[in-house]
């Protein structure tokens, strides 16, 4: 078994903590929480071989905000402009890494299983397990749909071909939108023959594996470092 299928095992409710843990982020001037969240973040993202998956288009959304970040920060009057710059790309990477990672390792029935326990409504909770099963059924779609179109001569995101805009997006909308809701019905009646699992319930402490403790350990050791 490899690392990454450990981390998969890992108990539905210790991945959340985890994840909330990691968006503290936000929320803390703290280098030394900044930095540490950032470098685990991104090992586990090497460990899950995230990198691999779909989930990592999601970090090409970075690089306008990195180049702005950079930008401001180099022009600066001062050098504390380049300080919070850095702190700043940390931050957006962290959350970057700490998502993709929560995304290759939890699946949308553990997503339900803990907002089962949480008591969250069993409609809301459906509507956002369901949602997080989404995420990567609408990235792989729109790829398909654009490449499929692309190769068919559609006049995609040229300057040139401006007015034919409204053909582009019929040609890759319509295909998108039918594909999609074929994919919702599969995946609804796949999750209705599981049960949706919306009566699993966790094992207790005495079945909780290694990596379980220490996931919890180094999140308590992050709220605690926040307040010091």
């Amino acid at each position: 078994m490899t690392i990454a299928d450990k981390l998969i095992k890992i108990k539905p409710e210790v991945k959340f903590f985890w994840f909330i843990t990691s968006m503290i982020v936000f929320f803390t001037d703290n280098f030394l929480v900044i930095f540490s969240i950032t470098l685990i973040s991104f090992i586990l993202y090497l460990l899950t071989k995230s990198y691999k998956t779909i989930y990592n288009n999601a970090l090409y959304g970075f690089i306008p905000l990195v180049i702005v970040l950079l930008f401001l920060g180099l022009y600066g009057s001062e050098k504390s402009d380049l300080i919070f710059t850095g702190i700043a790309i940390l931050k957006w990477f962290a959350l970057g890494f700490s998502a993709i990672v929560f995304f290759v390792i939890t699946q949308p029935f553990e997503v339900l299983s803990v907002l089962n326990r949480f008591r969250i409504h069993h409609g809301i909770a459906i509507a956002i397990s369901t949602g997080f099963r989404f995420v990567p059924i609408i990235i792989e779609e729109w790829q398909k749909t654009y490449f499929a179109q692309k190769a068919r001569g559609l006049p995609i995101l040229k300057i040139q071909n401006l007015f034919a805009l409204p053909t582009i997006v019929s040609a890759l909308s319509v295909p998108l939108l039918i594909n999609i809701t074929q994919r919702t019905e599969d995946m609804y009646f796949a999750m209705k023959l599981k049960g949706f699992l919306f009566n699993h319930k966790s094992g207790n402490f005495k079945n909780w594996s290694m990596l379980d403790v220490l996931f919890i350990g180094y999140s308590f050791v992050i709220i605690v470092s926040v307040f010091l």
